[in-house]
């Protein structure tokens, strides 16, 4: 989607996400922005919820939304919440492979 006559470079995901205090396993790098910018494109933070600080949940949702809500000329860019289920992986894998199929055959 073009924005201000261009492409955009890269898209911006933050993650709001529980982490249970009984994980002990999680993919590293899932949280490597660098690694994520080089690999996908995106711009990748992450936020976790599981603080029990709201004040620390405020902080983050105004920062985040004080950075991405207005584009540099001032007007309104909107946003894209996706809620995770782990009930509907299976389908989001074989979208994500769907298309990197069809991406791999043009």
């Amino acid at each position: 989607m073009q924005h201000a006559g261009r492409e955009p470079a890269d898209v911006d995901v933050v993650t709001f996400a529980h982490v249970p205090d009984e994980a002990t396993q999680a993919e590293p790098s899932l949280f490597n922005s660098e690694a994520n910018k080089s690999r996908y494109g995106i711009d990748s933070y992450f936020v976790d919820t599981s603080t029990g600080d709201p004040a620390y949940l405020i902080r983050r949702v105004a920062y985040w939304n004080s950075l991405w809500s207005h584009d540099r000329e001032g007007k309104w860019k909107g946003y894209v919440q996706v809620s995770l289920s782990a009930d509907e992986d299976a389908a989001a894998r074989a979208a994500l492979d769907a298309a990197a199929n069809e991406e791999a055959a043009e």
